[in-house]
This record gives structure tokens, sequence and C-alpha cells, in this order.
């Protein structure tokens, strides 16, 4: 995943980032990450009106038009829109 910006808006339902953060902050350094807790509904909502880049969510759930790429053996998947 290539970032053009320098800062993402990302939600996330639990407290899973800080190996994320890590390599996202000696990846990216000049990257700002805006964190934010919140349930999937929210979150599917906050992405799709643009309110949020991306997401961390939990799984079944209907996601529509937006792309998700599993992450982890846990039922967590990264949401974003295509």
């Amino acid at each position: 995943m290539r970032f053009w910006c320098n800062a993402l808006r990302l939600l996330h339902p639990t407290g899973l980032l800080p190996a994320v953060l890590a390599k996202l902050r000696k990846t990216f350094p000049e990257l700002k990450v805006f964190l934010r807790e919140s349930q999937t509904a929210a979150l599917l909502e906050d992405l799709t009106t643009g309110r949020i880049d991306a997401a961390l969510i939990a799984l079944p759930y209907p996601i529509n038009d937006l792309k998700k790429v599993e992450l982890f053996d846990d039922l967590f998947h990264l949401a974003c829109p295509p």
C-alpha cells in the first residue's frame, strides 16, 4: 500500500495497533496518523462519507463497494474506498 498524503485518518474497533503504528512511523516518518475508536457500523459510515481514510473492522459485516484486505488470522480487516 502506498500513501500519497501526509496524514492518515484511521479508526479502529480495538487496541490492535501498536506494532502497525511503529512500522508506519518507521516507513513513513512524515505521516500523521489520527486514531479514534468506534463500532463497525460507524466506521463504515465514516469511510463512505470520506470522514476517514481507512478502518480496522470486524467481519462478517456488509461493506458494499469498499475494498478489504485480510490483515490477521482474526476476523479483522482493513476497509478503504476502492
